[in-house]
């Protein structure tokens, strides 16, 4: 199976449609839109129907039986149009996380990977501030109180 492409389903006003990514060709908009609305435009923008789809692949040299299992794949990928989806900002002022960690504030200060900053946060238990890169943000626990559960 070639790995140099993706493929999604989406529902639009006019049924259902299909998208074919190539991740040179994806604008850096994609990978970072500024909302999902955002991103559902872009890719409904960039559907096409099932037939044309099937030929996109065609000319791509997929043989019949591998363009029917991109047309399954993409039908059942997990994609923001279709499914239900709810996209929040972990990094937002105000996100609590499922421990009861809030983000207090971004920092001007960049954590130990690539284009992450630093995040306060406050355990809504016992108050405790401490700081997280953004990528921890949804899953990170009190260092104080739930360290010791």
């Amino acid at each position: 199976m070639r790995t140099d492409f993706f493929v999604a389903a989406i529902d639009t006003d006019a049924g259902e449609r299909f998208v074919l990514l190539r991740p040179n060709d994806l604008p850096s908009k994609f990978l970072f839109p500024s909302s999902i609305d955002e991103l559902r435009k872009w890719l409904a923008s960039s559907a096409v129907s099932q037939e044309e789809f099937v030929g996109q692949l065609g000319t791509m040299g997929l043989p019949p039986d591998e363009v029917s299992h991109q047309l399954e794949r993409a039908r059942s990928s997990v994609n923001p149009i279709r499914g239900e989806w709810t996209w929040e900002r972990t990094t937002r002022v105000g996100f609590r996380n499922p421990l009861g960690q809030v983000v207090v504030r971004k920092t001007d200060d960049y954590g130990d990977r690539p284009f992450q900053r630093l995040y306060e946060l406050q355990c809504e238990e016992c108050h405790h501030r401490y700081r997280r890169s953004g990528f921890e943000v949804h899953a990170t626990g009190c260092p104080r109180c739930q360290a010791s559960r």
